[in-house]
């Protein structure tokens, strides 16, 4: 009885340091240095300018002090800004706006010893006030107006961060570590038969080689979630690992699944080959990017059907005990603050500081979606799903969070007895008829709907339709081989009107039919919905479930903008063609 409980302690508290060790090191809270900005002012008339700044996770408004600037003499000013937590807002203000012109040059920010100068300002200029219209080139900016209003040019604050910022490396408070501890302790002691179980499931047989891969593989999908940029190191290893197995034990490999897999190489080597012929320039990162096309398939090739379900079950756990524990983190950091603000945007920002939030939903629906359609869920398994759900909308991840929504409950209605799965489909069937005609007639719920899914509290404006609407034109001005992706960003604020609030901001176009389109051109947006489409083509419905929600899901994010994006669809993308490859071959 006591070598139980001596057991039972022992693991928690390891499991505890581990979450302490992996909060330190992958959820590190950032500090920012007090920044000091130096820039000139010049006007043709006489005015006074300052900054007014609103610190991270705070509703203050703070202003320098104001400093005039007489017609025709540029001055020189210098202010220190000083905000631990980050900045959420940053203005440069100048007063009279309709009097002449005002500008702005030479900039250049410090903090430490480190300082950075400016040569493009195109960078810095995140948008303007609406009665000025900003005039910018490289090193300066100049703006007027004809409206009597004080005049402002709202600047990027990541690029003071990034200047600024430092790790502060800490575990969990104390009385967190000790409450993780008791629940530890508790859990093992009522589910001892479970874990243990489950320990036995992960053990691998085999040749050395193949206990090789799926052990890096099992740490792969620990580490995917907490440190995502070690994907690079961890998919090469795993495919040479791959040859090697391959070429010591073929006999365990069958191969002909490679071939649904064609469509996703052919995109890869018409990405390639669009860059050699078009974009030159953009070669060796897009190639770099990509090669995950190529890669991701092999990583999976010759592992066994349990193995992979287990690969799965590893991932779902440390994908959950990473939203637990950032869930920790951000209350406990929510706590500690100093200024009154809104939980919400605080939850939203915290996990902006690690994920993009529907990158992050889209590993979680990728693991519920394996979950629900391999069996019907249990109680626990729907408490994690609500978990979810909850950490989904407080990180504004509204769209990953219908579709989900709508995935999981057509896959558990199909789980229930057939007399029980009719009635349930006749009264969604019914809804759905119902909601779209009252969708259709009311104005007011469309701009709920629109409001929802495509905004955020941080960012009120909507921006999709005008990049959108920019990004069809310039398409089919280059539909053949595109403008190349790094030309995407400076394309779109080109196009977009000079009095719009998201000109200087510099987005892409926030959808990756789209992205696909202005970067290479409609062969590549073709090949990839024909990649897209392969899974329903060749029945795997697993496959086709994740093709689903990646298909609705790039309407609006471009997610293979970002490595991110690229790892979540292509990893995803290969497991479950590899998956349901088994169960074809088991027919």
């Amino acid at each position: 009885m006591g070598s139980k409980w001596s057991r039972s302690i022992g693991y928690s508290l390891l499991a505890v340091l581990l979450l302490n060790v992996f909060h330190a090191f992958f959820l590190y809270q950032k500090e920012y240095k007090p920044i000091t900005v130096q820039y000139t002012a010049s006007s043709n008339f006489e005015t006074f300018t300052w900054f007014v700044y609103t610190p991270k996770h705070s509703e203050d408004q703070l202003r320098t002090k104001s400093v005039q600037v007489l017609p025709g003499i540029p001055k020189t000013i210098t202010t220190e800004i000083d905000t631990p937590n980050g900045l959420q807002f940053l203005g440069c203000y100048y007063s009279w706006s309709d009097r002449g012109t005002f500008g702005i040059s030479d900039i250049q920010i410090s903090a430490g010893d480190t300082t950075w100068y400016f040569d493009d300002l195109n960078k810095l200029i995140a948008y303007s006030s609406e009665n000025i219209t900003p005039t910018i080139n490289n090193e300066s900016v100049s703006a007027t107006s004809t409206r009597d209003a004080n005049g402002w040019l709202m600047l990027d604050v990541l690029e003071f961060e990034k200047l600024g910022r430092t790790k502060k490396f800490t575990p969990l408070h104390w009385a967190i570590s000790l409450g993780l501890l008791l629940v530890f302790i508790l859990f093992g002691k009522i589910y001892t038969e479970k874990i243990r179980t489950f320990v036995i499931e992960l053990k691998i047989e085999g040749p050395f080689i193949y206990k090789a891969r799926m052990y890096l593989l099992y740490l792969w999908m620990v580490l995917l979630p907490f440190w995502l940029i070690i994907s690079h190191v961890l998919m090469a290893v795993s495919v040479a690992l791959a040859i090697v197995h391959f070429v010591t034990k073929r006999s365990d490999f069958n191969l002909k699944p490679l071939r649904k897999f064609i469509p996703l190489f052919v995109l890869f080597f018409a990405i390639t080959l669009v860059n050699l012929v078009a974009h030159s320039t953009r070669f060796g990162t897009d190639f770099g990017d990509y090669i995950y096309f190529i890669l991701a398939p092999f990583v999976f090739v010759g592992i066994t059907k349990n193995e992979l379900s287990a690969c799965m079950e590893v991932f779902k756990i440390t994908v959950f005990s990473y939203l637990i524990l950032l869930s920790i983190a951000i209350v406990s950091r929510y706590f500690q603050l100093t200024t009154t603000y809104n939980f919400g945007d605080f939850f939203f920002e915290t996990v902006e500081q690690y994920w993009h939030s529907s990158y992050l939903a889209g590993f979680v629906i990728a693991a519920l979606l394996f979950q629900y359609a391999r069996k019907r869920p249990t109680w626990g398994m729907f408490a994690f799903t609500v978990f979810a759900f909850v950490f989904m909308y407080l990180s504004q991840a509204r769209l990953p969070l219908l579709m989900g929504l709508v995935l999981l409950s057509v896959l558990t209605v199909l789980k229930f007895p057939k007399k029980i799965r009719t009635y349930y489909i006749s009264i969604g069937a019914v809804l759905l008829v119902g909601g779209i005609i009252w969708v259709s007639q009311s104005q007011a719920l469309q701009e709920n709907i629109k409001n929802t899914l495509f905004t955020n509290e941080d960012q009120k404006l909507d921006a999709r339709p005008a990049l959108w609407q920019q990004a069809i034109a310039i398409g089919k001005e280059n539909w053949a081989t595109g403008i190349g992706l790094h030309n995407i960003r400076t394309a779109l604020a080109n196009r977009i009107d000079v009095d719009s609030q998201i000109k200087y901001r510099r987005y892409n176009a926030h959808n990756q039919y789209l992205e696909f389109l202005l970067g290479y051109g409609v062969l590549v947006v073709v090949l990839f919905l024909i990649v897209l489409g392969t899974p329903l083509a060749v029945r795997y419905p697993k496959a086709t479930l994740f093709a689903l929600y990646m298909c609705v899901a790039m309407l609006v994010e471009s997610y293979l903008s970002r490595q991110s994006g690229v790892v979540l669809f292509s990893v995803w993308y290969s497991f479950f063609i590899w998956y349901d490859s088994k169960n074809s071959e088991h027919k």
